[in-house]
């Protein structure tokens, strides 16, 4: 190699370091971006805005701006409501479940996760949803789909369940169709003699006829603190009052040290609110 292609390729291999530099300092400040900002992973716009964005290690399936689920990469618990649903199988022995909007799929995967010999339903009105669950949920789960109205299914439904979860909203509201004492009787009539209605309850006006119906008097009404969220999670139960309901989770967590601390403590301080 003559001197000045040697040269040449120097001051090439200097501005080809320099480069590299340059795209890998690139590189990392999008990595610290998408953390901060969130990474768009999937987006559709029809009638709702459904978007999945990875943040800080984090999932977000979010429906019109709203987060609808949250998928924590590593562990079943997300930091969320979503968590204080988990203990409720534990009182059966062969959990039937039906979840009345499905979100992205997260209480459905975090049960799942857990137990074993557990039967889950999901009802979804929005075929959209269910795509972007496809999109959201980090590997394949194996549960029941029903595309249709939730309230139409109790309804029609000759099924009867030991759980009867509540997780659909219109941003922060509660459809319409939920807030009828009908839906409250099929509910009722659909949960077996130790049955639980166990909703995500987000506490606003709109939200208040859901515990203000006459019938839910026929329920005694437990209702569960959020950490550091204004949502709660309301239990109408049948027949299980609330020491009933804490032994049966003592036992059944027994084999199952991992559950979260702050989950049993907020079980603990569950209050009648009937």
């Amino acid at each position: 190699m003559f001197l000045g292609n040697f040269l040449d390729e120097k001051m090439k291999s200097k501005k080809d370091g320099k480069a590299n530099k340059i795209i890998q300092k690139i590189k990392s400040l999008k990595n610290i971006g998408d953390n901060i900002f969130g990474n768009i992973v999937y987006e559709h716009k029809g009638k709702r805005s459904i978007v999945i964005m990875h943040r800080y290690g984090n999932d977000v399936l979010m429906v019109n701006n709203v987060p609808f689920s949250l998928i924590r990469h590593g562990s079943i618990f997300v930091g969320g409501y979503w968590d204080y649903f988990i203990l409720l199988p534990f009182l059966y022995k062969y959990p039937k479940v039906l979840l009345i909007g499905l979100g992205g799929g997260t209480i459905i995967y975090q049960m799942k996760k857990i137990f074993d010999k557990i039967d889950i339903t999901a009802v979804e009105n929005d075929p959209e949803m269910v795509e972007a669950k496809n999109h959201f949920l980090p590997e394949k789960v194996d549960f029941k789909l029903k595309i249709g109205d939730g309230a139409e299914f109790v309804n029609k439904t000759n099924e009867k369940y030991n759980l009867i979860i509540f997780d659909a909203y219109d941003n922060y509201n509660i459809p319409e169709i939920f807030l009828k004492e009908s839906f409250l009787n099929d509910v009722y009539d659909k949960l077996d003699e130790n049955g639980i209605f166990a909703v995500n309850y987000i506490p606003i006006e709109h939200n208040e006829p859901l515990i203000k119906m006459n019938n839910s008097k026929k329920f005694t009404i437990y209702q569960i603190d959020i950490k550091e969220s204004a949502n709660k999670l309301l239990l109408f139960s049948k027949n299980l009052k609330k020491k009933d309901m804490l032994n049966l989770i003592n036992t059944g967590i027994k084999n199952n040290v991992f559950i979260k601390e702050y989950i049993i403590d907020a079980y603990k301080s569950m209050k009648n609110e009937s």
